[in-house]
């Protein structure tokens, strides 16, 4: 029983973490941000999180209740190798996708410009995608606390380009975007 506590008070931190830092840098965040600003870096960061359900077609779901069909090593990371090379395939198509039709996709919010808004967006939704089948392999192998270290990083690689374009750097929506796709882009090469 005191594994499950721990490793539900590893998960709780990992998660919690994230948002009640980002949640205590808004006001930091908003001081340096016009209202309109803020606003197209909370219409985009809607679209982010709308098209990682896409790019990912919620294969990396599939890893909780799959992964125990197998029972040998060998079996449960040609699964993880499987989801991971589906995401990254779809994940690539629809981004190409995505930037082809970019006067279609434009029409979602017709008032933010696709470049460099839209793109910096679409490219963070990518690059998000790679974290989660080694987070979710973490939590089903019960690797709690390697799951809580990769949860601070991400965290860590996230909040410091941000931080750096937005305090900084003086760079407004666009800053906060494009520090949010280095941040993700770092933690990819991390991941990899």
């Amino acid at each position: 029983m005191s594994k499950l506590v721990k490793n539900t008070a590893y998960y709780t931190i990992g998660n919690f973490t994230s948002k009640a830092i980002n949640f205590l840098l808004l006001p930091l965040y908003t001081a340096y941000l016009k209202t309109e600003e803020y606003g197209i870096v909370s219409s985009i960061q809607v679209l982010t999180g709308v098209l990682l359900i896409f790019f990912t077609l919620g294969l990396e779901r599939a890893i909780y209740r799959l992964f125990y069909d197998y029972d040998d090593e060998k079996g449960k990371k040609n699964f993880l190798g499987t989801v991971a090379i589906s995401i990254t395939i779809t994940s690539a198509v629809a981004c190409g996708l995505l930037f082809i039709f970019k006067d279609f996709v434009s029409s979602i919010y017709q008032s933010i410009e696709f470049y460099p808004y839209f793109s910096y967006g679409i490219v963070t939704a990518v690059f998000m995608t790679y974290e989660m089948v080694p987070k979710i392999s973490l939590q089903v192998n019960e690797k709690a606390r390697n799951y809580l270290i990769l949860s601070l990083l991400s965290l860590i690689f996230r909040v410091i380009p941000v931080f750096w374009y937005v305090v900084f750097l003086k760079g407004g929506a666009v800053g906060m975007l494009k520090g949010a796709m280095i941040g993700n882009g770092a933690l990819l090469i991390f991941l990899i």
